[in-house]
């Protein structure tokens, strides 16, 4: 299992103004298997304050699986939204890593047409 370089760590900001509360709402299991690996993310964990999600991710790539948790945090003074991996879990920042996150981001485009790609350093992935 190799890891890929990307401009510091793998995130993405959107510009949103809106409730995370309300988005979780939108939120169903996701899943992509391609020959390179496998993707589940099938649980969304809300924050009482409605300011993050933590969203459990399995990834399975050369044989080897990875689970991991990304960030959801919302900045209701600059009107975004960041997707990023967890510190704590820290999983090696492998294709398939990355690929969670962009896939977690394309999803969320479907639940609010309002959000808006600000920026990312995912330029391999995210499919949009």
């Amino acid at each position: 299992m190799k890891a890929e370089r990307t401009r510091g760590l793998p995130h993405i900001v959107l510009d949103w103004d809106g409730h995370l509360g309300e988005l979780s709402k939108s939120f169903r299991p996701l899943s992509e298997e391609t020959n390179g690996w496998r993707i589940v993310i099938d649980r969304w964990y809300l924050e009482l304050q409605n300011h993050r999600a933590m969203i459990p991710v399995m990834v399975v790539e050369e044989g080897c699986m990875q689970n991991f948790y990304t960030i959801l945090s919302k900045n209701d003074k600059e009107k975004t939204l960041t997707l990023r991996l967890d510190p704590y879990t820290d999983p090696v920042k492998t294709r398939g890593v990355k690929r969670s996150l962009a896939l977690l981001a394309e999803n969320l485009f479907g639940w609010d047409s309002s959000i808006q790609l600000n920026k990312h350093n995912l330029e391999d992935f995210l499919r949009l």
